[in-house]
């Protein structure tokens, strides 16, 4: 799925933050948008809808839209949590 588009998202990503956050997605998520980080949490766009279990509310998502915490990419977030945790900030 990596491609020279994704590699040019992935340097986007990474000089994105420059507290550290956005660290580059693995080659198996390609990502089309970054939304501004929220704190120490990032939204992507993803290419294409993928599963995935919350690392919050452990159920099962499919989704093209997602989230990390600190660049974990192995601990995502789905849109709802990512918005529940935004309005207790």
């Amino acid at each position: 799925m990596a491609s020279a588009d994704s590699s040019r998202v992935n340097d986007h990503v990474s000089s994105g933050s420059s507290s550290g956050q956005g660290a580059a997605p693995p080659a198996l998520f390609e990502v089309v948008k970054v939304y501004p980080s929220r704190g120490p949490m990032t939204q992507y766009r993803l290419a294409s809808a993928t599963t995935f279990t919350c690392s919050r509310c452990q159920r099962q998502k499919t989704a093209k839209l997602v989230a990390t915490r600190n660049g974990q990419w192995d601990a995502l977030l789905c849109n709802g949590c990512y918005g529940f945790i935004i309005s207790r900030e």
